[in-house]
C-alpha cells in the first residue's frame, strides 16, 4: 500500500506581479447653447429661475449621469504612522493622519497639489486627475527630505526673486528660498529680478542624505542695459522652452525668459517644442532706453501621421551616479514596435515616440532601491509626456513560520506579489516604505494570522506565522480489473501516487472537496475522474478497470538494404526490426496515428493513421535512399591574438538566417594561429566570432557567406581593445522575440565620430576611448528607415566600471519592424547611450509599405 505521511501541498509557484492598471481616459465635458428667438430665450430664463428656486413652485431634480459623484482617493506611502498630510483638489483642501484622503467629484479633470510635510518630500507634488464615470486612485509617495536653501545677496531689501527647482517655482522677498527634496540630482534656474542678474542663473544641485546650500549673487544691470523678457503662453506647466537672442540661447521651465541687452536691434528665434508651434517663432526686438517684452504664444500642433513626441521619464531619489533604466511597449500591439530600452545616469531620460498608448516599466539597477510607481501606462496624443518616478530605499519584509513539517510548501501574498517556499525556509519580500496587506496559506494547515497588514517604516521588518496541522482522513482508491503487477496511478488535488495491482493508493486529506483522476496504461477506468468530499471521515473510491482491446499492426517494407534497422510507432508505442523483416506493433483498437523511420532513407508514407480492429492491418512502406550530402570546407583564419598556440578563439556558424543561437551547423574553437574548419553543404550561412582572451575583439565580429559548390576562406583579425570601449550596434537582437530583422545579405551601416562601417552581418562595432562624447548616425538599406536615425554616445568615467573592460561597453540594439506607411516619419527620432556603463538602447528601423 502506498501512503503519504504528510498532507500533500500544491506545486511550488510564484505568481507574477499583478497586471498594471488600465490607463485612465480623459473626462468629456459637454455644453450646448440654443438661441433661436427671443421667446425661446425668455422661456429658458423662466425655467432657470424656477429650477434655482428664485420663482417658487418647481423643485429641481436631475437624473443626469453628470450629476453623479465618484471617489477620488489619494493614498500615501512613506510617512511615519500618524503624520498629518493634506491634498488640495479643485480648490478644496483635506487633511488626514491616515494613509488615505478621499474627495467626491463629478466627471471632469481636476488639478491637485500636495501640502508640505516637514522633513519629507512628496512625489508627485502636483498633477491632475480625471473622473470619468468611475472612482479614481492616485498614489502619493513621501521620502525623507532635506532642505535645499538658495540664499541671495545683492538685491535691495524687499525685492521679489524666485527659483525654479526640478520644475517647481518658489518666490520670496527675503534673502532665502527653501525647497525640501529627497536624494537625487535636480536642475534649477534663477531668473533676472527687478534689473538684477543672478550668478549662477542655472545649474544642478545634488541631495545626498544632507541639506544643501546654494549661494546666489545678484548684480545690478550695467548702465545702459535693459531687460528683454520673453513670456510664453499655451504650454503645459513645467514644459521646457528656449529662446536664442543675438546668438545667445536661454531655456526655462517657467513662463518667462529674460535677457539684459544694450540699445540695439536684435534678432531672436524660439526653440522648437515637440507637439507645439510658436507664434512668432522668430523676429527682432529693438532696445531703446527701456525694457522690452515679447509675448510668445504656443499652439498645440495637430497630430501628424508618423510624427514622434518627447516622452520624458524624470526620477528623484537616486544619487546622481546610480544607473537606472526605462522601457516601453505599445499596449495594443506589442509585436509591431519596440519603443525603447535604455540605461541612464542622472535625473531624466527622454525618448521620442509616435502617438499611441504604451505600457512602461522602470527599474533601478542599483541594489536597495525601488521605483514608485514601477510600471504604468501613458498615451501620446500629439504632445510631450512627462512621467515622474520616485526611487525609494527597499527594506526586507521577512515572513517566518513555526509548526510546518519540513518540506511543506507555504505561500505568502504581499501587495499582490506571491512567494512560495518549502518549510522551514522563509518567504521574503523587498518593499519601500508603506503599509501592505498580506495573506498566508499552507495546504493541510491553518495559519495564525492568516492575513493582516505590515508597515515598512525605514527599517527591515518581520512577521511570524504559526501553523497548526488540520486533522486528516484516509482517501483510499481501490481497483478491480487490473492484471496483478500492473502499475496504476491516482492524482488527487494535484498530487499523484502510484501502486502495483492489486495494491491500493491512499492519500491523507483534511476536510474539503478535491478533484481526482486515475490511469493505467492499456485500460479504461470507471470512473476515470471526479470529485471526492472529505467531511471528518475516511473515504473509499472503487475504480473498475477494463482492458482496452489491442491487435497487431504490421508494417512491411521495400527499398531498405538488408540488415538496416528501421522503426515504427503506433499511438506512442514503438517497435523496430532489421530489414527485410516487418515491424509488428501491438496497438489499441481505434484510429491510431503512426510514424515510420529508417536512418539514411526517406519513408513513404512517413506518417499517417491506421485503423486497428479485430483484424490485423498491414501498412506497406516504401523507402528511398537519401543521396549523401556533399560538403565543402570553410576555413576561418585568425590573426592578432597575443599568444600563438595558447589564446582561445571560436566561431559559430548557422544556416537558418541571422538569428543567433538557433540550430548551429558548425560550432568550433581553436587556439591562436590555428585555422578553424567547418564542413558545410551548399547554402546561406551567418557566422559570429568570439575570443576568451581579455581585451581583444574580433574584426569583423560577424558576417554572412554562401557555399555554392566550393569551399571558401574567411579572415578574422583580433584587435587589442584594452584602452577603449566597444560600442556595439546589434541588428539581430529583436529577432529573439520572433519578429523583425533585415533580409539575409542586406547591407547596413553606421557612422560614428566621422567613421563609417558597413556590414551584411548582425553587428557593427567601434573602439572608442572612455569619457568621450560622440555622435552616430544609422544608414538603413533601401526601403527601410532607421529609428533613431542618430544619437549620442555619452562619455562617463567610472573607475570601478572601467576596470571591468569590455563587459561595460555600450550596446546599441538595432530592430527592424514593419509599421510606418510609405513616406512616413520614423517612430523613434532619437536615442542616446552611455559609454563606460552596461547600457542598451533600441535603434529601430521601419520598413516602408
Amino acid at each position: 500500500m502506498s501512503t503519504f505521511t504528510t498532507p500533500p501541498g500544491p506545486s511550488s509557484t510564484t505568481s507574477a506581479p499583478a497586471p498594471p492598471p488600465p490607463a485612465r481616459k480623459g473626462g468629456i465635458s459637454r455644453g450646448t447653447g440654443i438661441a433661436i428667438a427671443a421667446v425661446v430665450v425668455i422661456a429658458l430664463l423662466i425655467l432657470a429661475l424656477l429650477l434655482t428656486g428664485v420663482i417658487p413652485g418647481l423643485k429641481k431634480t436631475s437624473s443626469s449621469p453628470s450629476a453623479a459623484k465618484y471617489d477620488v482617493t489619494f493614498t500615501e506611502s512613506g510617512l511615519t504612522s500618524g503624520t498629518s498630510w493634506s491634498i488640495t483638489l479643485a480648490g478644496s483642501t483635506l487633511s488626514s493622519s491616515s494613509s488615505t484622503i478621499v474627495f467626491s467629484e463629478k466627471n471632469g479633470t481636476y488639478s491637485f497639489t500636495v501640502g508640505p510635510v516637514s522633513g519629507f518630500a512628496a512625489h508627485p507634488t502636483s498633477g491632475s486627475v480625471t473622473v470619468n464615470g468611475a472612482a479614481v486612485g492616485e498614489p502619493i509617495s513621501f521620502a525623507v527630505g532635506y532642505a535645499v536653501t538658495f540664499t541671495e545677496t545683492g538685491l535691495p531689501s524687499g525685492t521679489s526673486w524666485s527659483v525654479t527647482l526640478n520644475g517647481s517655482t518658489l518666490s520670496s522677498t527675503s534673502t532665502s528660498i527653501v525647497f525640501t527634496e529627497s536624494n537625487g540630482a535636480y536642475p534649477y534656474t534663477i531668473p533676472i529680478a527687478s534689473g538684477y542678474t543672478p550668478s549662477p542663473s542655472s545649474g544642478s544641485v545634488t541631495v545626498d542624505n544632507a541639506a544643501v546650500a546654494v549661494p546666489v549673487t545678484f548684480t545690478a544691470l550695467a548702465p545702459g542695459t535693459y531687460l528683454v523678457t520673453f513670456t510664453e503662453s499655451g504650454l503645459p506647466s513645467g514644459t521646457s522652452w528656449s529662446v536664442t537672442l543675438a546668438g545667445s540661447p536661454m531655456s526655462s521651465t517657467t513662463t518667462t525668459i529674460t535677457f539684459s541687452e544694450k540699445n540695439d536691434t536684435y534678432s531672436y528665434a524660439v526653440g522648437a517644442v515637440s507637439g507645439y508651434s510658436a507664434s512668432p517663432s522668430s523676429g527682432s526686438v529693438t532696445v531703446n532706453g527701456g525694457p522690452q517684452s515679447v509675448p510668445i504664444t504656443f499652439t498645440k500642433s495637430p497630430p501628424v501621421s508618423g510624427a514622434a513626441y518627447a516622452v520624458t521619464f524624470k526620477q528623484t531619489g537616486l544619487p546622481s551616479t546610480d544607473l537606472w533604466g526605462a522601457e516601453a511597449l505599445p499596449e495594443i500591439n506589442h509585436s509591431s514596435v519596440l519603443v525603447f530600452a535604455e540605461a541612464n545616469f542622472g535625473p531624466t531620460t527622454e525618448f521620442a515616440v509616435p502617438n499611441g498608448t504604451y505600457f512602461w516599466d522602470v527599474e533601478a539597477e542599483v541594489s536597495g532601491y525601488g521605483a514608485v510607481p514601477s510600471f504604468g501606462n501613458f498615451t501620446v496624443s500629439g504632445a510631450p509626456v512627462t512621467i515622474d518616478i520616485q526611487f525609494e530605499p527597499l527594506y526586507s519584509v521577512n515572513f517566518t513560520e513555526t509548526g510546518l513539517a519540513a518540506g511543506v510548501e507555504w505561500t505568502v501574498t504581499l501587495n499582490g506579489t506571491t512567494s512560495t517556499e518549502p518549510a522551514p525556509a522563509n518567504n521574503t519580500f523587498s518593499e519601500v516604505n508603506g503599509t501592505y496587506l498580506y495573506t498566508v496559506s499552507a495546504f493541510g494547515y491553518t495559519a495564525s494570522p492568516s492575513s493582516g497588514s505590515v508597515t515598512v517604516n525605514g527599517a527591515n521588518t518581520s512577521v511570524s506565522i504559526a501553523f497548526t496541522a488540520l486533522p486528516t482522513y484516509d482517501v483510499t482508491f481501490t481497483e478491480t480489473g487490473l492484471t496483478a503487477g500492473n502499475l496504476w496511478e491516482a492524482t488527487l488535488n494535484g498530487s499523484t501516487d502510484y501502486a502495483v495491482a492489486p495494491a491500493h493508493i491512499v492519500f491523507h486529506m483534511p476536510n474539503g472537496d478535491y478533484p481526482y483522476d486515475v490511469y493505467a496504461a492499456g485500460y479504461t477506468a470507471s470512473p476515470h475522474n471526479g470529485t471526492v468530499t472529505v467531511s471528518s471521515a475516511a473515504k473509499t473510491i472503487p475504480i473498475a478497470f477494463t482492458a482496452i482491446p489491442t491487435n497487431n499492426v504490421t508494417f512491411s517494407e521495400t527499398g531498405l538494404a538488408t540488415g538496416t534497422i528501421w522503426y515504427a510507432t503506433v499511438d506512442g508505442i514503438l517497435n523496430y526490426t532489421t530489414a527485410p523483416a516487418s515491424v509488428v506493433v501491438l496497438a489499441p483498437d481505434g484510429v491510431d496515428p503512426f510514424t515510420v523511420f529508417a536512418p539514411g532513407y526517406r519513408a513513404s508514407p512517413a506518417s499517417g493513421n491506421v485503423t486497428v480492429s479485430s483484424s490485423t492491418p498491414t501498412v506497406p512502406i516504401t523507402f528511398t535512399l537519401i543521396p549523401p550530402i556533399v560538403t565543402y570546407n570553410v576555413t576561418f583564419n585568425e590573426t592578432g591574438l597575443p599568444v600563438p598556440g595558447v589564446s582561445d578563439w571560436e566561431v559559430y556558424v548557422q544556416n537558418d538566417g541571422p538569428l543567433l543561437g538557433v540550430n548551429y551547423t558548425c560550432s568550433n574553437d581553436s587556439v591562436a594561429g590555428t585555422p578553424l574548419n567547418c564542413s558545410l553543404a551548399d547554402g546561406y550561412y551567418s557566422w559570429v566570432a568570439y575570443t576568451y582572451t581579455a581585451n581583444y575583439t574580433a574584426s569583423p565580429m560577424s558576417g554572412y557567406f554562401t557555399v555554392d559548390g566550393a569551399g571558401l576562406s574567411v579572415n578574422i583579425t583580433y584587435v587589442d581593445s584594452s584602452s577603449d570601449y566597444l560600442v556595439v550596434f546589434d541588428e539581430a537582437w529583436y529577432q529573439i522575440f520572433g519578429t523583425g530583422g533585415l533580409p539575409n545579405g542586406t547591407s547596413w551601416s553606421v557612422t560614428l565620430a566621422g567613421v563609417t562601417q558597413t556590414t551584411e552581418g548582425m553587428w557593427i562595432y567601434f573602439l572608442e576611448p572612455n569619457a568621450t562624447t560622440t555622435t552616430y548616425t544609422i544608414t538603413a538599406p533601401a526601403g527601410y528607415a532607421a529609428l533613431p536615425r542618430s544619437g549620442t554616445i555619452f562619455g562617463y568615467e567610472n573607475a570601478s566600471q572601467a576596470a571591468e573592460g569590455a563587459d561595460v561597453s555600450p550596446l546599441v540594439y538595432l530592430v527592424f519592424v514593419s509599421s510606418d506607411p510609405p513616406g512616413g516619419t520614423p517612430a523613434i527620432a532619437m536615442g542616446n547611450v552611455l559609454m563606460g556603463a552596461s547600457s542598451g538602447i533600441v535603434v529601430a528601423a521601419t520598413r516602408y509599405g
